[in-house]
């Protein structure tokens, strides 16, 4: 019984690390445009047209996703 109150308690404080750890902030690097974090640059050398203009990316994008081969199975 002991062995297993150790073992939460060990599971209890690895998880709260983790999401300590995800809750964490990040520093832009120093020699950045100084844009603030979250806005996106316009102009030649960007990933993104105007906006308001399509296509929205200047470059395809390629995404990968995993889906279950049938979705209405247990």
């Amino acid at each position: 019984m002991k062995k297993k109150k150790i073992v939460a308690l060990l599971t209890a404080c690895m998880l709260m690390t983790g999401m300590f750890t995800g809750c964490g902030s990040s520093q832009q690097a120093a020699g950045s445009s100084g844009a603030e974090a979250g806005q996106t640059q316009t102009g030649d050398n960007s990933l993104f047209n105007e906006p308001g203009q399509l296509p929205i990316v200047n470059e395809p994008v390629t995404l990968t996703v995993f889906a279950p081969a049938n979705p209405d199975g247990s």
